[in-house]
């Protein structure tokens, strides 16, 4: 989805947080798959390993897209948005996943964005 809209770090930012939410990652097998993933991540070092390298791949892409979109902020000041985006981001994936909701899923998404900005603090 990020392809699609072009050099615009904002519409990068709104792109990368709502493709999570696409039909070929939400579904019940999906969803499925991840609960057992986080779960066993927590005995397994393993599974632990892989699923930190994925959740460090993701939150590199969107670290880097929020950074583009003001580049004065500090890595840190990027850093603690990625981490608060991704936390909501996944308890809204596992929320539509579970209710299809869309107006919390949409309430939800718009939050993530105003984190990703700096309008939320």
């Amino acid at each position: 989805r990020t392809a699609e809209v072009g050099d615009d770090p904002r519409a990068r930012v709104k792109a990368a947080l709502r493709s999570w939410f696409d039909p070929e990652f939400s579904d019940p097998q999906h969803l499925e798959m991840w609960l057992a993933i986080w779960a066993v991540s927590r005995t397994n070092d393993e599974v632990a390993v892989a699923e930190r390298d994925l959740y460090d791949r993701c939150a590199a892409q969107l670290n880097a897209a929020i950074k583009d979109v003001d580049r004065s902020l500090s890595p840190d000041a990027v850093g603690r948005r990625t981490t608060d985006v991704l936390a909501l981001q996944n308890g809204l994936w596992i929320n539509w996943n579970r209710w299809a909701d869309e107006d919390a899923l949409e309430r939800g998404l718009q939050l993530c964005e105003s984190i990703a900005f700096g309008d939320v603090t």
